[in-house]
């Protein structure tokens, strides 16, 4: 440990002397930070007291205009001591350096890093030793060729057998541009061996894409089209006996922020299963402290057995994080998962893992509850597994064609039409997620003046799943209309009627309308109204709902020193089925004033009332700059209702700038939670940020 407190002493110096004389002794091509904080908390349950500090340093120097070279090194200590349960404490110690030859014509570099994570828990006790070669050509008249190769081997030195796996992964791509046309090739073999269970797996990619455009009739007429081949196999030797869990296709991963999930319909988020557990999913999911209800989950497009989930975050995670488990066959109407769900957090992947009896559904998420205590948390991605059997070897492959046609015409300046047609056929498809696709749509716009616009579009196919056999269909018509008579009015108005086919036989049948006016009756005065209303027959089923749904928004500059938004919500859900109905009432407020010059107060009202369930949310936050160096910071909130959880949440913070590139922070935090054996969490916490 000697180093490491050589370290830390050596950023000590530098904040001591922090400022611009400092700064000056500093060569230009180093660049470093540091952030230490203490926390002191305090619950019913327990005493916590936790030291996190982490140091980095990067150097940067070019010895020829060509040759570039880096070097960094990252420290990390987090250490936790609890009154009532075992100590915590963790490190990582991170050295990399690269060499980088940047020609004119190519650009050659070679990185070699390290990284070792030691905790209280041996399962931890990581090192991952990695390297890696890049070669790229860079001239723009010939085709442009990437080679990467990377080699990791991480283990654990105190148990290999929990831990020892090698990976080698080498990706080449070749790109070239000719007039209007577009070519690409990228081929990736990836070989994983872990010897601590005997499992092997090979991989290898293949990816072929053509594109081109062209324009005839006077660029009246804009024809494009595309074709890309995929080729993936993969060869697994299990010698080690143990069961495997295995990642399942999806459709789409789904989220959404809801204290009923139980009624709820989730959006797609695409950065959610974009292969990235690194940084943070857009938009960001918050699941540090008492953040509850993130819904997060998976379409399959078709019934799958699913038994796991994991869910990424982008740091260590508390480990008091409640899961519950809910299954849909219309991503509308969830049940929960009554039987026990088990999930811990595994700090050597930074990923939440649950597990749960195999359910047989289309559509699964899980929802979050309980206190976090982790200030700060995001989620990077979320992955769905199933629990098989041991399979001494096995290999698989699959093929893909995709097809991409597209036609766009112009009759005149204010109307024009398109049409596009995409084919997808995956011929024996070895992963469980092949399937057979075409889809067309027939679009028209009209754009008579600048103040009024159209737009008619249909759309139409369906996919052929391989897996289970089945087939989906679906069609849909909409309509749309943007009026703008006046530069402080508009209007807007869209109508859709959707149809889903199950194996030809009519599953579901959506129809909406919708209406919005939106305009600036007064100065500083903006009004929207808008209407819905929603027709969902589910017929596989032999369910109906019918939807209304109003809102009125109001945002007012009262004075210049205040603004204030408004909202009210009245929806309304009919069953026709069992002839119920569920009401639902949202008022919300939004106030932002500013008292003086440095001091900004702001406060959010939102009160929920559907039909067994209320939902109160306050926050109110002041700020206000008391010196060029000083700020000080208030927050309280409060949220409450019938679900059972309700939590309260006060924080005074203070910040200090010591210099440009350094900050003293104090914070203190009471958190109440009307949760079994965590009700009231009180934290302080003390901190130091520096950079130069």
């Amino acid at each position: 440990m000697k180093h490491h407190t050589i370290m830390i002493s050596f950023f000590l110096l530098i904040i001591l002397a922090a400022g611009r004389p400092a700064q000056a002794l500093i060569s230009d091509n180093l660049r470093g930070n540091l952030q230490i904080t203490g926390v002191s908390s305090e619950s019913e349950a327990q005493t916590t007291k936790s030291l996190n500090q982490e140091y980095s340093i990067n150097w940067t120097k070019y010895f020829t205009p060509y040759i570039l070279t880096r070097a960094s090194l990252r420290y990390h200590n987090l250490g936790i001591d609890q009154s009532q349960s075992a100590n915590v404490w963790r490190y990582d110690y991170q050295p990399a350096g690269e060499l980088v030859w940047k020609h004119p014509y190519f650009t050659l570099g070679g990185i070699i890093r390290r990284q070792e994570t030691t905790s209280s828990n041996e399962t931890t006790n990581l090192i991952r030793n990695s390297s890696g070669l890049t070669f790229t050509t860079n001239s723009v008249k010939y085709p442009m060729l990437e080679v990467r190769y990377d080699w990791n081997h991480t283990y654990n030195d105190k148990n290999r057998i929990e831990r020892d796996t090698r990976e080698r992964r080498l990706q080449t791509g070749l790109n070239y541009n000719f007039k209007r046309q577009s070519f690409y090739y990228n081929l990736v073999r990836r070989d994983n061996a872990n010897a601590g269970s005997n499992l092997d797996i090979t991989e290898t990619q293949h990816l072929f894409r053509w594109n081109q455009s062209s324009y005839w009739l006077d660029n009246r007429l804009r024809f494009s089209s595309g074709y890309d081949f995929n080729y993936r196999s993969q060869k697994t030797e299990n010698l080690g006996g143990d069961k495997l869990l295995e990642s399942l296709p999806f459709s789409r991963a789904l989220y959404g922020i809801d204290p009923t999930p139980d009624l709820s319909e989730l959006d797609s988020v695409s950065t959610l299963a974009d292969g990235n557990i690194t940084d943070p999913a857009q938009p960001t999911i918050a699941i540090g402290e008492g953040l509850l209800d993130r819904n997060m989950g998976f379409d399959f497009a078709i019934e799958r057995e699913v038994s796991a989930i994991y869910i990424y975050t982008d740091r260590p995670s508390g480990a008091q994080l409640s899961w519950r488990i809910y299954v849909s066959d219309d991503n509308l109407i969830w049940n929960p998962v009554t039987s026990a769900v088990f999930a811990e957090f595994n700090t050597s992947f930074n990923r939440y893992e649950i597990f749960f009896p195999p359910q047989t559904t289309r559509y699964i998420k899980a929802v979050n509850s309980g206190l976090n205590d982790v200030i700060s948390v995001y989620v990077t991605e979320i992955q769905p597994l199933i629990e098989k059997q041991n399979v001494v070897k096995d290999s698989k492959s699959s093929s893909s064609h995709l097809v991409d046609l597209a036609a766009n015409y112009a009759f005149s300046r204010i109307f024009e039409t398109s049409a596009d047609l995409t084919l997808r056929r995956e011929p024996g498809g070895g992963f469980g997620n092949s399937r057979d696709e075409i889809f067309y749509s027939l679009t028209g716009r009209h754009r008579p003046s600048s103040a009024i616009s159209q737009l008619v579009r249909y759309q139409s196919g369906y996919e052929n799943l391989t897996d289970g056999g089945t087939r989906n269909d679906s069609r849909s018509l909409s309509y749309s209309l943007l009026m703008s008579p006046l530069p402080t009015l508009s209007f807007s108005f869209a109508a859709l009627t959707r149809t889903d086919y199950i194996d030809k036989i009519k599953t579901r049948e959506t129809n909406n309308l919708f209406f919005q006016t939106s305009g600036n009756l007064l100065a500083g005065l903006d009004l929207s109204l808008e209407a819905g209303y929603n027709r969902n027959n589910q017929f596989d089923s032999r369910t109906a709902y019918d939807s209304w749904t109003y809102r009125l928004s109001a945002d007012a500059k009262v004075h210049r020193t205040l603004d204030a938004i408004f909202n009210v919500l009245y929806q309304s859900t009919n069953s026709l089925s069992d002839e119920t109905t569920r009401i639902r009432r949202q008022y919300s407020a939004d106030l932002n004033y500013r008292l003086t010059r440095t001091i900004l107060m702001r406060g959010s009202l939102t009160y929920d009332d559907e039909e067994n369930l209320d939902y109160f949310y306050q926050e109110y936050n002041l700020s206000w700059n008391l010196t060029p160096r000083i700020t000080i910071g208030a927050l309280a909130t409060l949220n409450d209702g019938d679900s059972g959880v309700r939590s309260e949440r006060a924080n005074m913070r203070i910040n200090y700038k010591i210099s440009n590139g350094s900050l003293l922070f104090f914070s203190y935090t009471r958190n109440e939670f009307a949760l079994a054996d965590r009700t009231r969490t009180t934290s302080l916490q003390i901190g130091l940020k520096s950079g130069f």
